[in-house]
């Protein structure tokens, strides 16, 4: 999920999501490495949160730990 999506934020959709299916898990992926949209990110629902300058590394182990784990 990105921070800004047309329409509605990131943040709205991953709110929503959960709340029709709390099983679902949700990965912020952004731009802004702030904690405030980290912080927000994980209020709205979010299990993580991946900046895109780290995707290459981070965003793989982050998505496995959800499929076997």
């Amino acid at each position: 999920m990105d921070l800004k999506l047309p329409g509605m934020n990131g943040l709205e959709a991953t709110r929503l999501v959960k709340e029709k299916n709390p099983d679902t898990k949700a990965v912020i992926l952004s731009m802004y490495d702030a904690s405030d949209y980290q912080n927000s990110a994980i209020s709205a629902g979010a299990n993580a949160y991946v900046t895109k300058h780290k995707m290459y590394t981070e965003l793989v182990p982050v998505l496995n730990k959800f499929l076997y784990n």
